[in-house]
């Protein structure tokens, strides 16, 4: 058995390396996540270079290689409906850092395949952190919750990388406020036409925002941004108001 035990709240990108890193020493890890799966709808799959230069550093450049992604092969930037920038990733040097779109779920599930083949590494699927244990005023494990019940969770170290609204955070009065962006972002996604294959296309005018490109599954992921908290309105305005809005900004192409 391992001298020290770490336990991880969340799953996510940041969790599941850390897990496997920590894995990897020799050190024993429990990992939690709240989801009994990671098969749902993430939007945040742009993995920039410096993440997949981290995997690279991390030994795991093949399997991340395998895993449902589109690369880029151009990027094009419109400014009032007309293409101020068209950019050949083929005319870059071969040896330039490019982003990729990689489907999330498949990542952490190859981060956490590569980690259960490691000695003492334990994922706790479907599971929620409902309180930290304290022994004096040191956190020494934490409450959680699963389809069987509550139970205690002894540990070392106790890293939470359970997101923004962090339960680990907030139980050891670590929060602290944040300041709010000060736009939000629609996301939907289509069918992807063929003249968008491989590209990144950024789309600006004097009130919108908008970006798009091959998803990992094939479709066309398109991003708009919006007034923070102007969502509503947008509803209310009906589904014809805001796609006659959003096709407004953007090339006839593409609207």
């Amino acid at each position: 058995m391992p001298e020290m035990r770490v336990a991880i709240a969340g799953a996510g990108p940041a969790g599941a390396s850390l897990a496997w890193l920590l894995a990897r020493r020799g050190i024993g890890v429990t990992l939690i996540e709240r989801q009994t799966d990671f098969a749902r709808e993430f939007r945040g799959e742009g993995l920039m270079p410096g993440g997949v230069d981290a995997l690279r550093q991390m030994g795991l450049e093949a399997e991340l290689d395998r895993l449902p992604q589109s690369r880029i092969h151009r990027l094009e930037v419109y400014l009032n409906g007309r293409r101020e920038l068209e950019l050949d990733v083929a005319s870059l040097p071969r040896e330039t850092p490019l982003p990729r779109f990689v489907s999330q779920p498949a990542l952490l599930e190859m981060l956490v395949v590569q980690a259960a083949k490691l000695a003492d590494f334990e994922l706790l699927r479907g599971t929620t952190v409902r309180d930290l244990v304290y022994a004096g005023d040191r956190v020494a494990g934490l409450r959680i919750e699963d389809a069987k019940g509550a139970r205690e969770l002894r540990c070392d170290y106790l890293i939470g990388c359970d997101g923004r609204a962090s339960a680990v955070r907030k139980r050891a009065g670590l929060d602290r406020p944040r300041r709010a962006p000060s736009f939000d972002v629609v996301w939907c996604k289509l069918p992807l036409p063929e003249f968008m294959r491989g590209v990144v296309r950024g789309c600006i005018d004097r009130a919108h925002f908008a970006i798009c490109f091959e998803s990992p599954d094939g479709g066309l992921q398109l991003g708009w941004a919006i007034d923070k908290g102007g969502f509503g309105d947008i509803r209310r305005g009906g589904i014809e108001h805001w796609v006659g809005e959003l096709a407004s900004s953007v090339p006839d192409d593409l609207a």
